[in-house]
């Protein structure tokens, strides 16, 4: 282990020089040959020169070189430029990270239609924002000239000077895509560069710069804003009140003569009107179909959190799938604070809808069967509910089918904020489905933050459920593109803890925890990308059904996959618990595998992870569909507990050196020792801490990645590089 000080020394920040330098040709393989002033270094004062003015929804192209031969790319392929050892930086000064412990304000988004900016070149740059992400697409019309196409991002905020380096884009030059045991003819994504801004400010004005082919292309967008209350976004309507011990014929909606039901109050909401619900049991399924406007929600609120409880309506019962706490088919509705307990369905954002936020709901004991004794899980053959309850859903139901549309949107589910709920599932449902559940059909754009999601039931040997989970199929996708999930807490996942098995591309996964889950993240298939995880933390699994994993791949799986800074830690092998005890199966906890109908995966990035597991540390299968095999992986630290198998990949690794010298591998700069964290061993594992101890492995053993850990990022590394795992060190 590496004797190293206690005390971090703050690297200067090279923007105080008055220009960003291209500090990150050392990270790019060819950024040396990119044009020198992309990150600003010449005058910040003085722009370049366009051919056309830029602003929102406009791009702004500059003057291109004279023509010279192209080099096509090969066909049928998806380009990213490896990173590369660094090279010594300067030192810089950065603030010290505090980790968010006060959630954030109540955010309501402004509808911000991702603006598509055409150049005279008939290629187009396409910024998508949530709170705190963009997403970028990049059209090439034709396809791109050159062997290895490169674009690369830089962005600023309006009101700055400075250019930040964003991480490079990938270039999809597929012909076909694969999606599970599928090949799909026709890639409607195909020629497009694509990538994402993290880590950004909410309700700001950003601009995005990306150099691509002899090119820069300019576009403006501003990210979703955060309000503290209704008021921020717009002109209140009225208040109006529902009251369940209310009765009488003089019921108009008045705090003094409150209508009984909340679904009166939905059937006469107007945009701006918040609805207002007193303590009380109330046996109804409210379905909302009067849309808000963009500055004027239709806000339910519960008068007093978690005190106005939702219930099976008098005379129904769970055999039709239908009894749904509250089901929105409309734009900017909020739903805030209510108990949604013994319904089929706690709350379905379906139809058409968009602009919904499910804000502070607990939602609990839902289930679509009439088998009470087997939805509890409490016979040995632990049989599920024969139809289908969730929490929450984004995705509505027809007939119990989730509802299908093809590209053109049918039925554009959108922009759905779910935030702060505590969904808890006490019934096991069909396999694959999740506490929080995304369905096809939608066009993406979510934000899924800050919610906690535990399971009450045990999994009995047999594939249960997912915290967060897409319902996948053979089909691409896009329920989950340019979508955000953070800060999200899954406690004892029967399956995965968070399934995101979709196209994925602009999805961005970050700041979530999972324990006694039987896996933690899960993408079979990543059909189209690309998709990034980071700073999340796995520990603790508990075996369900399967092995335990914290990063599960496969399912053909041919998009772009990012991992960065993320830690696992499964010191033990895993039991399989069930009803009266816990039968041990000695089941694998692996770190990375490959899974699903067919079981490969490429395009697989890790950097700057920290994964200390008790079995193999990858298990991923060879190559079996004549595919070029991508695992790019260097700058983690790893530890194997049982000294047994180290990895495998087609050939098996019986130590770290082994692994490290095979013809397969190129993972120079990584790390095989044991980590030091300030509380990894507490019983209560709600409350264990792996933040690194002093002295611990993986402190300085990263590598700068632009936008994800570099100056201008949330989280920038301190000392002489980087940390590895999902937390820098700090004394």
């Amino acid at each position: 282990m590496d004797s190293r000080s206690d005390t971090k020394q703050p690297r200067a920040d090279p923007r105080s020089t008055g220009c960003v330098k291209p500090r990150y040709q050392h990270l790019i393989v060819g950024l040396a040959l990119v044009v020198a002033g992309l990150f600003g270094c010449t005058d910040p004062e003085t722009p370049p020169e366009p051919t056309a003015t830029h602003g929102s929804g406009t791009a702004t192209v500059s003057t291109p070189p004279p023509p010279t031969t192209p080099t096509p790319t090969p066909r049928g392929s998806l380009v990213f430029p490896s990173f590369s050892p660094p090279t010594p930086t300067p030192t810089r000064v950065t603030d010290p990270i505090t980790p968010e412990t006060t959630p954030a304000a109540t955010q309501v988004p402004t509808p911000t239609t991702s603006a598509l900016a055409l150049s005279p070149s008939s290629r187009s740059l396409r910024l998508t924002p949530t709170y705190e992400s963009i997403g970028i697409v990049l059209q090439l019309s034709g396809g791109s000239s050159v062997a290895d196409p490169l674009a690369l991002v830089a962005w600023r905020r309006v009101s700055e000077e400075a250019w930040n380096p964003g991480h490079p884009l990938v270039y999809d030059g597929r012909d076909v895509l694969t999606q599970r045991s599928t090949t799909i003819s026709g890639n409607p994504y195909r020629d497009q560069f694509r990538g994402s801004l993290v880590g950004l400010a909410a309700g700001a004005d950003y601009e995005v710069r990306v150099t691509a082919e002899d090119q820069t292309y300019y576009n403006n967008v501003s990210t979703w804003p955060e309000t503290n209350t209704i008021a921020d976004v717009g002109t209140l309507g009225r208040e109006l009140f529902v009251d369940g011990s209310s009765s009488g014929d003089s019921e108009d909606g008045s705090r003094d003569a409150p209508w009984s039901t909340i679904q009166q109050a939905a059937d006469q909401a107007k945009p701006g009107d918040t609805v207002i619900v007193a303590r009380g049991t109330y046996p109804e399924a409210v379905t909302i179909k009067g849309s808000g406007s963009a500055l004027q929600y239709v806000t339910f609120r519960s008068a007093e959190p978690h005190t106005a409880k939702l219930v099976l309506p008098d005379g129904a019962d769970h055999s039709d799938g239908h009894q749904i706490g509250f089901l929105v088919d409309a734009g900017y509705v909020r739903i805030i604070g209510f108990s949604i307990e013994g319904m089929n369905s706690g709350i379905m954002i379906s139809g058409s809808a968009h602009d919904v936020i499910v804000e502070n709901n607990y939602v609990s004991d839902f289930w679509a069967d009439g088998d009470v004794e087997g939805c509890l899980g409490t016979r040995g053959d632990a049989a599920p509910c024969t139809r289908d309850g969730y929490g929450i859903r984004i995705g509505g139901l027809s007939d119990n089918v989730a509802q299908r549309a093809p590209r053109s949107g049918d039925a554009p589910v959108r922009a759905i904020t779910v935030q702060d709920n505590e969904v808890e599932a006490t019934r096991r449902q069909n396999e694959d489905h999740g506490t929080l559940t995304i369905t096809q059909g939608g066009l993406g754009n979510n934000v899924i933050r800050r919610n906690l999601m535990r399971f009450a039931y045990l999994g009995n040997g047999i594939q249960g459920e997912n915290c967060i989970s897409h319902i996948e199929d053979s089909s691409i996708d896009e329920s989950m593109n340019d979508t955000d999930v953070n800060e999200n807490r899954c406690i004892g996942a029967t399956d995965d803890a968070f399934e995101f098995d979709s196209a994925n591309l602009n999805l961005r996964v970050w700041n979530n925890v999972a324990f006694s889950s039987n896996s933690g993240i899960s993408i079979a298939a990543n059909s189209v990308g690309p998709a990034y995880f980071f700073r999340n933390l796995f520990y603790a699994p508990a075996a369900s059904w399967a092995a335990c994993a914290g990063i599960k791949t496969g399912a053909s799986s041919t998009g772009y996959a990012f991992f960065y800074h993320n830690t696992i830690h499964y010191p033990q092998r895993c039991d399989v618990p069930v009803a009266g005890g816990s039968i041990s199966h000695s089941v694998q906890a692996l770190g990375v595998t490959n899974q699903g109908e067919t079981r490969y995966a490429t395009n697989l990035v890790f950097r700057n992870n920290l994964f200390a597991v008790a079995g193999r540390l990858f298990e991923l299968s060879a190559d079996s569909q004549g595919q070029t095999l991508t695992f790019d992986a260097d700058y983690n630290t790893y530890f194997d507990y049982d000294g047994g198998v180290w990895g495998k990949r087609g050939a098996s690794w019986d130590s770290f050196d082994e692994y490290q010298a095979h013809p397969q591998t190129d993972d120079p700069h990584s790390k095989d020792e044991q980590p030091l964290w300030r509380d990894a061993a507490n019983s209560d594992l709600a409350v264990r801490d792996y933040r690194l101890a002093a002295g611990s492995a993986g402190i300085d053993s990263g590598t700068e990645i632009p936008g994800f850990n570099d100056f201008s990022s949330r989280w920038p590394g301190q000392d002489q590089a980087p940390d590895a795992g999902a937390f820098e060190y700090l004394p």
